[in-house]
């Protein structure tokens, strides 16, 4: 059996493909996953995940299991685990609601000024929200209650 030797062709096809991975522009980052970051859905994951860890430890301490410390780090290791998928499953829904095009033009406006401040002030406003459906609730029980008498 002989080696066989590199023809000019082989060599040729080689060169390029090598050429093609080297100088091949890196993949473009997804829009939606820069805008799940820029509005601070990561941050937010962070808050959660701590306050879900802190609850699941408190419940396996009233349940008096043995070890709960222990459960600590594994729990901490699986909020850290999930966020990709928590992050990912974000970036999915502005995926499914929005064009690639839409996508690019949203991430451009969160980039700029107003869009920054668009973004800080949603945890605010998302509190207002909130308050306001509480009031709510409270006017219309307070009106229900007097029609009661």
């Amino acid at each position: 059996m002989t080696a066989s030797r590199p023809t000019p062709n082989n060599t040729l096809v080689a060169a390029i493909f090598l050429a093609t991975i080297i100088f091949s522009p890196p993949a473009l980052a997804d829009p939606a996953d820069d805008i799940v970051l820029i509005l601070g859905y990561d941050k937010y994951y962070d808050n959660l995940s701590s306050l879900t860890v802190n609850q699941a430890m408190e419940k396996l301490t009233a349940l008096k299991i043995p070890g709960p410390s222990d459960a600590l780090p594994k729990l901490e290791d699986d909020a850290r685990s999930y966020k990709v998928v928590f992050l990912g499953a974000i970036a999915k829904s502005y995926r499914a609601r929005f064009t690639p095009s839409e996508l690019g033009n949203l991430l451009s406006f969160y980039k700029s000024p107003l869009g920054q401040k668009v973004g800080d002030v949603q945890g605010p406003v998302k509190d207002d929200v909130v308050a306001a459906s509480r009031n709510l609730g409270v006017y219309i029980g307070v009106e229900a209650a007097q029609l009661a008498k």
